[in-house]
């Protein structure tokens, strides 16, 4: 009899909906670097370490590599000896890497020392 009953229903019944899909759930915004062209390349590491960021580097740095950053900071990977004397120092937080680039500051002997930030890179890790 249900059969019956369902066969005289009307075919033009819409179908019933489907419940709307919750929404994505966004990922926590981070907060923004606290980085500036010139800033000090120690005051750009203590800004950083306070947000969560910690040393990274890819590769120990030389004598000759610390002598030219001038400074003892932990995240320092590398110098180039030639050129306005780059140097680059690297930080993790969670998945992200974070490069910074400095150059010698105006107090800088030799090209040594006072390290002022150029440029950063920010990549995250691919996901495993």
């Amino acid at each position: 009899m249900a059969a019956a009953l369902l066969a005289q229903a009307p075919a033009d019944r819409p179908a019933p909906r489907p419940a709307p899909l919750p929404a994505p759930l966004s990922p926590t915004p981070s907060p923004p670097l606290p980085l500036q062209a010139q800033q000090p390349v120690q005051a750009a590491d203590a800004r950083l370490r306070q947000q969560g960021w910690r040393p990274d580097a890819e590769q120990s740095p030389s004598a000759f590599e610390r002598e030219l950053a001038g400074n003892g900071l932990a995240s320092l990977a590398a110098c180039s000896g030639t050129g306005p004397g780059f140097c680059r120092y690297d930080y993790r937080r969670g998945p992200q890497r974070l490069q910074l680039i400095t150059v010698p500051g105006p107090q800088a002997r030799g090209g040594a020392g006072d390290g002022r930030v150029l440029r950063w890179q920010l990549e995250s890790a691919p996901l495993p």
